[in-house]
């Protein structure tokens, strides 16, 4: 029987073809000889990508200026990926998963490449490496951190989480416009409500959240309890097309993270509501794709500032309702 195992998603591109599949431990899996051709592919295509820079440098030695999925994958360093290193490939891929978030993208599969013989590699792969894990300032803020940590460890899969730096950006805003007022669209199992949580207990605000499905809307109470934050949390369950024009302004912060082609449609009866110098941050603008109305709609409205943030990752839109 294959024992399946839970290294990351393995997800590259290139001009001919698109790969996206979990890897095996068992070498004689049906499954793992077909990620064995997939993962041929993506070499071959990576490899294609780095063509020039290796007919142009005469001899360079093994690992030096190949991406970092190729020396990833050759443990020895001597230019060839052998049979037993691709039989290891599982968990040398898991080392490039930077975000930790189950997936590799593009930018983990290049990683640094080195500006030359014995220099320092340069950070290209887009991953932020200077950041910290975030330091509880009180008790209450370390029982929290202790539960998202938790959520961010057991309860991701099929719930469709924000990253954890997203959630800290969440956060981040929240508290430094003074938030008083936040609903967010697509609840889940509470965890980026719990942190704009943190941030509403400081500024003496309250989080209006909105599940459609039945089962996440209970795992996220029970979250909301465990952190402390259930007083200060309304959560609605039901289609938020409809219940959020039961809500009044004015709202300091919309958080969007739902049915992507429904952006549009929130964003139409949701902005009016929003006071000037409000924020609109909608999630997923990267990946998976976001719906192109809605992107147009905040690029587009001369009363709304937009900018992009953590595009490398499933990307964040911030729009600021102009005062």
């Amino acid at each position: 029987m294959c024992a399946e195992a839970k290294p990351p998603c393995l997800v590259a591109a290139s001009a001919n073809f698109s790969v996206r599949d979990r890897l095996s431990t068992n070498p004689f899996c049906d499954k793992e000889r077909t990620t064995m051709r997939y993962l041929t592919a993506v070499l071959v295509g990576l490899g294609g990508m780095f063509l020039a820079v290796s007919h142009a440098a005469a001899q360079p030695p093994a690992g030096a200026g190949q991406p970092a999925v190729l020396r990833a994958l050759d443990l020895d360093r001597n230019g060839v990926i052998s049979a037993e290193e691709l039989n290891k490939a599982a968990d040398s891929l898991r080392k490039l998963d930077a975000n930790g978030d189950g997936e590799l993208a593009v930018v983990e599969l290049l990683g640094a490449r080195r500006r030359g013989p014995g220099a320092q590699p340069a950070n290209t792969s887009g991953v932020n490496t200077l950041e910290k894990a975030p330091l509880p300032k009180d008790d209450f803020e370390q029982r929290v951190l202790g539960v998202l940590k938790d959520m961010d460890e057991n309860q991701r899969a099929g719930n469709m989480n924000v990253p954890l730096n997203d959630g800290r950006f969440l956060r981040l805003l929240v508290e430094a416009i003074d938030a008083k007022n936040v609903v967010e669209i697509g609840t889940s199992n509470g965890f980026s409500g719990t942190w704009m949580a943190l941030a509403l207990k400081r500024t003496g605000g309250k989080l209006t959240t909105f599940e459609i499905d039945h089962g996440r809307a209970e795992l996220a109470r029970k979250n909301f309890a465990r952190a402390g934050v259930s007083d200060i949390i309304t959560l609605i369950e039901g289609d938020a097309h409809e219940e959020v024009t039961k809500l009044k302004g004015p709202i300091d912060l919309v958080f969007i993270d739902a049915d992507k082609p429904g952006y549009p449609d929130y964003l139409t009866k949701l902005l009016p509501l929003v006071r000037p110098g409000g924020l609109i941050v909608g999630h997923n603008m990267n990946r998976p794709s976001p719906d192109p109305k809605y992107v147009e709609m905040i690029t587009t409205n001369p009363d709304l500032e937009t900018l992009f943030f953590h595009m490398n990752d499933a990307g964040i839109a911030v729009s600021l309702k102009k005062r």
